[in-house]
Order: C-alpha cells, then structure tokens, then sequence
C-alpha cells in the first residue's frame, strides 16, 4: 500500500508539472513487475497530435523517476477545464426523466428513494445528477457498484445521456 502512495503521488505531481490532470489509475503487479493505467484528461482544444506528445512526456517523466514500473498504459480524455453552457429542459422530459430515473432504481435491490433528480442540457446532450440511499454499512466498493448499475440503467432507459452522475447517502 504505501508503495502504491509513492506511485500515486509522483503520477500527480508529474501530471501537474506538464499541465495535464489523472482522474483514475491503477497499479497492476504480475510476475513482480508493475504497470499503471492511466485515464488522463488533457486540453480539448490540443490536436491530438499535442496531446498525445504530452502523455508520452509524463509517461518518460514517470518511468525516469519511478524505476519500479515497468510499464504505462494511457487512455486520453479531454479535461474539463471550462464552465459548460447549460440550458433546462422542458416540464415534461423532466418528468419522463425523473419517471424512468425512478423505474431504473426501483429495479435495484439496496438502492433506495432517488431524489434530488436533476436534469440539464450540455452541448446537446443529458446531464442527469441523482442522489440515492443505500445502507450506510455496505463498503465503498459495494456502494459504487450500486451506483454504476443505476447509471447503466438510466443510460438504458433514457435516450441521449452524455452523463449520470449517482450520489450515494448512507441511510
């Protein structure tokens, strides 16, 4: 665990230095050997080109300083650095969302009483938040499991999602 610590915080401190965020990442050891991977948000506005240059410049920077990797894998993301222009929706696809929303938790063992559902217009798309109770005692893996099934399910049920974002509360 602490060797994972050391790897997570020179992986942060060298993304800040070349200007390019980590929002998720994992260490993986086999035949004592260890890979990261990495989802890296980067500049939207870049070529891909640019932005390619500047992951595989954190990539040297990190398997310079941290000798013990042996492998990076980088996925490519734009970061979202600006405020999004975002407009509501009318009454009734707030309603239809809130409804399917509804149904989509329903069918959830241990994911109780959505509520505080909104649901907005990003860039064309549906921006959708939710919270949700579930027992305050399941771990934190078991919670988030929760949550991607209710985000897989309102994708499912509701069209042109560009994102669902579950906030789990402890009950």
């Amino acid at each position: 665990p602490e060797e994972a610590t050391d790897l997570y915080s020179a992986t942060r401190l060298a993304a800040q230095e070349i200007g390019v965020t980590i929002h998720e990442w994992w260490v993986q050891s086999i035949d004592e050997t260890l890979s990261l991977h990495l989802h890296v948000g980067v500049d939207p506005n870049l070529t891909l080109a640019v932005a390619h240059d500047r992951v595989d410049q954190l990539e040297r920077m990190l398997l310079e300083r941290l000798p013990q990797l042996t492998t990076i894998h980088s996925h490519l993301e734009p970061a979202n650095a600006d405020v999004l222009p975002t407009a509501r929706v009318s009454a009734g696809l707030h309603r239809r969302v809130v409804s399917a929303v509804d149904a989509a938790a329903e069918a959830i063992p241990h994911l109780h009483d959505p509520h505080d559902i909104h649901v907005r217009q990003v860039e064309g798309r549906l921006f959708i938040t939710v919270e949700a109770l579930v027992d305050g005692a399941l771990s934190l893996a078991e919670a988030h499991d929760l949550s991607t099934q209710l985000q897989e399910a309102i994708r499912a049920k509701v069209p042109n999602v560009g994102e669902a974002l579950v906030h789990l509360e402890p009950r």
